[in-house]
């Protein structure tokens, strides 16, 4: 007892004196509503921020600004760089100094329009390049990696099909590889194998629409077919919805992920809800072979904490309780990346429901009688729990966290959530605008309530009263960015005395 109650000692301050040394905090003008700054951390060189400008750059050609900040978030240089029209920002790779991001417009263009660019900087130099491409459109992104020549980019196209693409980072040049299981392919995950030379690809198939097969398939660095297998779910009763692939340390494949009882239809355009799983599943693939397959079911998880009311909890599981074979929570989920730490596998998860409303209007008839009309709309997607796993290098699940998330719906479906390990206690959080929420657990055991941590701002006198989308990222060493968009009342200031602002906290996890 002595023990534990030392442990608390010392991780009770661990989010309560993370701003006490002094605030480092970034402010730039925005809108409550908007969302178009990027932030990518980029460890201990600092920070980049970027956004779209209004401002044309040239035939099919836009101006993107890009502004990088120090470890104090202090302004190092900036720079305005082209980038193709219509792209959106994806995602970045970072080896080293060397930084990658895509940009991406997957909408329809013309035939031979350049859809694509990568821009490349090397931040110890602060010198950039960027190079441009065609890959084909109406597709949705899945994810994009990076080594030193190449980026190796998913793609899952509106005909329900999956491609790879193999891109020269210099030369831009596009190498392609179409996933060709009967009916409908998706590409769940990818990841490098360097020792292999492989790019090993998660594939779920549907036939008729109607969820079928998980398939490993690896291709050759140079794009190119080496073998496939099917990820056999053992059990006639569970069907793989979500995997994600990790290599451990004896060059051996672990798949983590999310299972269910019934299978999945892939969803209409206009259908909200996702694939509900009934837990989450480990299996381990050694030279072509799958080792083994575990399933828990999320009644099965020690901490897991609805997060909903007991009338929400009613609503979201009595579609499907009286057809699953086996009884569960049946989340919808989005899946992290796994990590380890260790010698554990860690895997977050999200729960979240679509959100309605109800509206109604009132239209009158001929005779100029009153007619209502009530009609539910869209209005978000909440999520609520947050649940965290860890599993041993057999596949077996040897502690789980969770925490619950109260947000307000959001029209995208963005990772909210996120955790840090300070040695062994884990420590689960997300930032909702106003604060810091928080749990600390360690294994098992819980050490630290629901707790919340104010986040500050600039001046004295401020005061939040409206936020926007809101996150909290790893930086480096202890370090976290907390970012979002704040409209903050100070009246205390008798000029300009409300301000909207798109801001960075740095936050010190120690």
């Amino acid at each position: 007892m002595k023990k534990l109650f030392a442990i608390i000692l010392i991780l009770l301050p661990i989010l309560l004196k993370s701003q006490a040394a002094g605030l480092v905090r970034l402010e730039m003008e925005a809108a409550i509503n908007s969302d178009i700054y990027q932030v990518v951390p980029c460890r201990e060189y600092g920070v980049l921020v970027f956004f779209e400008t209004k401002d044309v750059a040239g035939d099919n050609l836009k101006n993107w600004h890009f502004s990088f900040y120090n470890q104090d978030l202090a302004l190092a240089w900036e720079a305005n760089i082209s980038v193709v029209m219509d792209a959106d920002y994806k995602d970045f790779g970072l080896q080293d100094s060397l930084l990658n991001l895509l940009f991406l417009n997957t909408d329809k263009v013309k035939p031979g329009t350049e859809n694509f660019q990568i821009v490349h900087f090397n931040l110890a130099q602060a010198i950039s390049y960027q190079s441009r491409g065609i890959l084909p459109s109406e597709t949705n992104f899945i994810k994009v990696l990076f080594d030193d020549d190449r980026a190796y980019l998913a793609l899952n196209t509106d005909d329900d099909q999956a491609s790879v693409f193999f891109i020269e980072l210099k030369t831009a040049g596009v190498t392609s590889y179409s996933i060709l299981y009967p009916d409908q392919n998706f590409i769940e995950d990818i990841c490098l194998d360097t020792m292999e030379g492989h790019l090993l690809c998660l594939v779920s198939n549907f036939l008729d629409r109607r969820q079928n097969r998980m398939y490993l398939q690896a291709l050759y660095l140079s794009g190119q077919f080496a073998y496939d297998m099917e990820i056999s779910p053992v059990l006639d009763s569970k069907y793989l919805n979500t995997g994600k692939l990790f290599l451990l340390p004896d060059t051996s494949l672990m798949i983590l992920g999310s299972y269910g009882g019934l299978a999945a239809r892939i969803p209409s355009p206009n259908e909200y809800f996702g694939v509900e799983s009934s837990g989450a599943y480990s299996t381990r693939i050694a030279n072509k072979q799958q080792i083994f397959m575990n399933y828990y079911n999320f009644l099965e998880f020690n901490n897991l904490r609805a997060g909903v009311s007991a009338r929400d909890f009613y609503r979201l599981q009595k579609k499907k309780v009286r057809e699953a074979p086996e009884y569960s929570l049946n989340y919808e989920l989005l899946v992290h990346e796994p990590i380890v730490h260790d010698s554990t596998m860690v895997l977050l998860m999200e729960a979240f429901y679509p959100e309605f409303r109800t509206v109604s209007d009132i239209s009158y008839d001929y005779w100029g009688r009153p007619v209502t009309q009530t009609y539910t709309v869209f209005d978000g997607y909440r999520i609520f729990n947050a649940i965290l796993a860890g599993f041993n290098y057999n596949g077996e699940l040897t502690w789980d966290n969770s925490l619950e998330l109260n947000l307000a719906p959001a029209g995208q479906l963005l990772k909210r959530s996120s955790y840090f390990f300070d040695g062994d206690p884990s420590l689960i959080f997300y930032n909702d605008g106003y604060r810091i929420n928080y749990r600390v657990y360690i294994e098992n055991t819980e050490l630290e309530g629901f707790s919340k941590m104010d986040l500050e701002t600039l001046k004295s006198g401020d005061k939040i009263t409206a936020v926007g989308f809101n996150t909290m990222s790893f930086w480096y060493g202890p370090y976290f960015l907390a970012y979002g968009y704040h409209t903050i009342l100070n009246n205390l200031v008798s000029d300009k005395n409300e301000r909207t602002v798109f801001y960075i906290n740095k936050i010190a996890l120690d």
